[in-house]
This record gives structure tokens, C-alpha cells and sequence, in this order.
């Protein structure tokens, strides 16, 4: 059996015979994430957001000016989704829309200065959150368990190829 041929069958007899929920990495990774966004939920409560309209903040913050297409496929999220969330972040003020410079039709989001004031202590919130999360966890062990999730994502963006 070659070294290859041998790789396959490790991965083959690691999948358990008789699928349970606990076992299931998708199932788990749901359950967690689900687990974290209803924690921040409750702590963005108290500034009127959601966990949905921070990520949009925080992507502003970490582009810039930015197109509004370009953000939403930074935070993924759909046209319809990205368009409904920038416009409740421009009625409360804490982003604004202006047209690009080179085309008028599109539309560039930028942070206003009281969605500059307010980012850090949402991302201080979404920080702790993480805290909370990784509580018992050497940083080794954390730092690692997000290289296997980025891994696991490009494995899945890439349509299965090797």
C-alpha cells in the first residue's frame, strides 16, 4: 500500500460508522458559533446593535472607505443583507454613504465620527466574548484552533479540490 493510498484509508476509517450529532464537526461548529452570537447579541443590546451590524462596522474599520459591494463580500454577506444593514447604521448614524468618486453609482461607506467613538468598546464586548469562550484554553491550543477553522474554510471555499 503506498503512502498515499494509506493517507485515504486513515481518513476513511476516521469518519465514524454510525453518524451521531456529537461527532459531527458542521454540528459542532454550528452549535459554537450560535453559542457566541447569542452572548455578543445580549452585550450589543445595550447600544441598539446586533452582532450583524458590528461585523459591518468592523469591516468598514479594517477597509476603510470602502465600496459597499467590496464589504459586503468582506463580511459575507448578501446585497440585499449588506444594503438593509448599512441602511440601519446610516439612520443611527454611526456609518454614511457617499458616491464613489469614478462612478457615481456606487456607493462608498465610511465610519462616522460616532461610529469611530463607539467600535472600540463594541469590539471591547466581542473581545470578551472570546475570552469567555477560550476560558481553559493555553493560548497555544487557541492560536491553533483558529488555523484548523481558517483551514477548514479554505478547504470548503475551494469546491472541494485538493
Amino acid at each position: 500500500m503506498t503512502g498515499s493510498e494509506n493517507k485515504s484509508n486513515e481518513r476513511v476509517n476516521s469518519v465514524p460508522t454510525k453518524h451521531q450529532l456529537n461527532e459531527s464537526l458542521g454540528f459542532l461548529v454550528n452549535v459554537v458559533a450560535r453559542s457566541m452570537r447569542v452572548a455578543l447579541e445580549e452585550r450589543l443590546r445595550e447600544f441598539n446593535l446586533n452582532v450583524t451590524q458590528w461585523v459591518v462596522l468592523q469591516g468598514i474599520n479594517e477597509l476603510g472607505e470602502a465600496r459597499q459591494t467590496d464589504l459586503g463580500k468582506r463580511v459575507q454577506l448578501d446585497d440585499a443583507t449588506i444594503t438593509r444593514q448599512i441602511d440601519n447604521l446610516v439612520k443611527v448614524g454611526l456609518i454614511k454613504r457617499s458616491p464613489a468618486v469614478d462612478d457615481r453609482r456606487t456607493q462608498m461607506v465610511s465610519l462616522t465620527p460616532k461610529g469611530k467613538k463607539q467600535l472600540p468598546r463594541l469590539n471591547e464586548e466581542a473581545n470578551e466574548i472570546n475570552v469567555r469562550a477560550t476560558k481553559g484554553l493555553r493560548s497555544t491550543k487557541t492560536r491553533s484552533i483558529y488555523l484548523d477553522l481558517i483551514r477548514v474554510r479554505e478547504n470548503l471555499s475551494n469546491n472541494g479540490s485538493t
